[in-house]
């Protein structure tokens, strides 16, 4: 029989995902009897709307539904997200060359940076993107430099400091 090789080394490189670390911690906290507040992933705390919901169920029963989408998404869900875009921020969009569908922002910011970066390359991540764009980008062989970042987080952290100094101890009217 043959033997599979079992190594994996873009697999080994990956990181710990940060999120299941914290999924573990809250399980063992819940274990422990703590009450949990969760301000986890942003995940929906509520029911999806009856009105998507109904209007999902009519899509699926269509059977003109059932095929694999176009790769950059249907043209009127573009459209549409090229005119909210507008509506919403005032800029304009080509909703042929410059908006796509993907499965959630995670994921389209993930291949974008495999798409894009090279190596030498320097990318400022908001931070609740870190984990995601370091698998992303691990999985590319890429170096995240994390020096520009933290550079950038203790600049805006001091100023955030100096501020409140500065203002507490000003007298305030209210």
């Amino acid at each position: 029989s043959i033997k599979m090789d079992k190594d994996f080394s873009r697999i080994e490189r990956l990181p710990r995902y940060v999120f299941e670390e914290i999924n573990q911690l809250k399980i063992q906290a819940r274990h422990d009897g703590r009450d949990i507040i969760d301000f986890g992933m942003g995940n929906p705390d509520q029911a999806t709307p009856d009105f998507i919901v109904n209007k999902l169920t009519e899509t699926v029963n269509k059977k003109e539904t059932h095929r694999y989408s176009q790769s950059k998404g249907i043209p009127r869900l573009r459209k549409a997200i090229s005119d909210w875009y507008d509506r919403k921020y005032d800029v304009a969009i080509d909703p042929e060359n410059e908006a796509i569908v993907t499965m959630g922002s995670k994921e389209g910011l993930g291949h974008l940076a495999l798409a894009t970066m090279d190596k030498g390359d320097v990318i400022l991540v908001p931070i609740h993107l870190i984990p995601f764009i370091l698998l992303a980008l691990s999985l590319q062989e890429q170096i995240l430099d994390m020096s520009l970042l933290v550079q950038t987080l203790i600049f805006f952290i001091n100023l955030k400091k100096q501020l409140l100094i500065h203002f507490l101890s000003q007298e305030c009217l209210f």
